[in-house]
């Protein structure tokens, strides 16, 4: 049996489970997979994000502004939950990816139109590009490495557990609740940084895709001429 048909297998059969406490994983992720973060992520959760509402935001102060934040009875506890939170940031991130080769296609159409009249606009769809790209390229990475640990750290469980009840009979329990201080020291700092700037990142997809909006429809007639 391929990896891929087992974990769908596990997930499957774990919503009919008795005891929803317990979703035994009893083989080791392959080591490739550390390298397949979107395939994965996708393949699995892709219909099953982690789901952030707005009742699990709270609001800051800060010396900047008001600021939220996901609630800390929200914050991801268990490494099954940790796939859906890396899925709903992988959604966000195609999302922007998406946006950005627009603004990229528009502005290059733009280059090629080479009007004079045409530099305000062009400045501000590079203003635009430049700016989410920054963001991209630093959370991006982040979740790549994320998902890196995560896998091993999975891995590791599972050996643990093998040499103490014996090769074959050990497993990694992905629904184990793991305290906040576990989670901070074994994905230092990424897990610090995702849950910190999640609320933020979903705020910047939101706010990429209608200023690509308003600027499809304010450069789709320089663009046809």
């Amino acid at each position: 049996m391929q990896f891929e048909d087992y974990f769908s297998y596990i997930l499957t059969t774990n919503k009919t489970a008795n005891d929803n406490r317990i979703l035994k994983l009893e083989h080791f992720f392959p080591l490739d997979f550390e390298k397949k973060q979107d395939y994965f992520l996708e393949l699995f959760f892709g219909n099953d994000p982690f789901e952030i509402k707005h009742a699990d935001l709270e609001t800051f102060l800060t010396p900047a502004g008001r600021i939220k934040k996901l609630k800390e009875d929200r914050k991801p506890t268990t490494f099954l939950s940790l796939f859906r939170f890396l899925e709903l940031y992988r959604q966000q991130f195609q999302s922007q990816k998406n946006d950005l080769s627009t603004l990229a296609g528009i502005y290059k159409a733009f280059e090629n139109k080479q009007i004079e009249e045409n530099n305000h606009l062009k400045g501000k769809i590079l203003n635009h590009l430049l700016s989410a790209r920054r963001l991209y390229e630093k959370w991006y990475p982040q979740s790549e490495q994320f998902f890196k640990i995560l896998i091993q750290t999975i891995n590791q469980n599972l050996a643990e557990s093998e040499s103490i009840y014996g090769k074959g009979n050990g497993f990694a329990n992905l629904r184990k609740v793991q305290s906040e201080s576990y989670m901070v020291a074994t994905f230092h700092p990424y897990f610090e940084s995702l849950v910190k700037f999640c609320i933020m990142c979903l705020a910047h997809t939101v706010k990429l895709k209608s200023e690509t909006k308003l600027i499809q429809e304010e450069t789709g007639e320089f663009i046809l001429q």
